[in-house]
């Protein structure tokens, strides 16, 4: 493939939508279905699909026109810190997607709320559920071997990869990260005073999580997070949050906040979650960070 090819998303791919179940928004993600198979219907994946654009009735349909049963892994590639569910990455990302038509895997390439200087984004409650559901989806509509459900991400990516690690760990038989952010404050202090654009990412996570951290009193997160009723937003079963409409008002969290937004966000609360149930796999360099 030449560089071009390998850029774009294979027409076998195709963008769908699915309900959050967090606040009954319609979430985008790439999909696509390994073709079910027996010892006489070989998978053909040189067929060509044009269908760039599915819905969920059209789904419905080509799983129930299935006539084979044979489940296949899933695999839930997920994009970097600054992107959505379209990125390519220059063909890093769209590989996960060919790799999956190559050896007959399901793949999903959900937006979770996008990229990572949103309130809503960044390791949020509601970037979490979208993931689950979006995963619940597919397992609704395809025939899905549950025990090897399979998760990919490179930095930020990484950083949600050992999130999901953390607070979902029984959905997964193994996650792979790449050079992972595993604690936002101290990543944020390595931003901030940074040159050649890492500022940004500093300003990112001020934006997330309302403010600067506190990182005088509080550097390194303690692997602890703070549960009161008041810290969860406003979701479809009625539970208020008015944290937000105080951020807007005042312009930032107090210290105290601050940090807590940064520790439920941060992997490094909830891996010990993933102890002796999910395989992990990280990897950095050492120019990494």
């Amino acid at each position: 493939n030449n560089k071009n090819t390998v850029n774009v998303w294979p027409d076998k791919v195709q963008t769908i939508s699915y309900t959050s179940t967090f606040d009954d928004t319609q979430q985008c993600m790439l999909f696509y279905e390994a073709k079910m198979t027996n010892d006489n219907n070989p998978v053909d994946n040189n067929e060509h699909w044009n269908d760039s654009n599915h819905n969920d009735d059209g789904l419905k349909k080509a799983s129930e026109n299935h006539t084979m049963s044979q489940k296949r892994p899933l695999l839930v590639a997920l994009h970097t810190w600054s992107s959505t569910y379209k990125q390519t990455a220059n063909g890093s990302q769209t590989a996960y997607a060919r790799w999956c038509i190559n050896v007959n895997w399901h793949f999903i390439h959900p937006n979770f709320r996008g990229p990572n200087w949103t309130y809503d984004a960044c390791g949020s409650d509601a970037a979490i559920q979208d993931i689950h559901d979006a995963i619940s989806y597919v397992k609704s509509h395809c025939s899905v071997d549950e025990d090897r459900v399979y998760g990919v991400g490179v930095s930020g990516g990484a950083h949600m990869g050992l999130l999901l690690a953390g607070k979902m760990p029984n959905v997964w038989a193994g996650l792979s990260v790449w050079a992972p952010i595993v604690d936002l404050s101290v990543w944020w202090a390595q931003r901030v005073n940074g040159v050649r654009g890492a500022r940004r990412y500093a300003t990112h996570i001020e934006k997330v999580v309302g403010g600067q951290p506190n990182i005088d009193n509080d550097f390194v997160c303690s692997g602890t997070t703070i549960e009161t009723e008041n810290m969860t937003r406003k979701n479809k079963k009625g539970i208020i949050e008015n944290e937000q409409e105080e951020k807007e008002k005042l312009g930032e969290y107090s210290k105290e906040r601050v940090m807590e937004e940064c520790r439920r966000r941060s992997p490094i609360t909830h891996l010990k979650n993933a102890i002796n149930i999910v395989n992990i796999d990280i990897n950095a360099g050492v120019h990494d960070g």
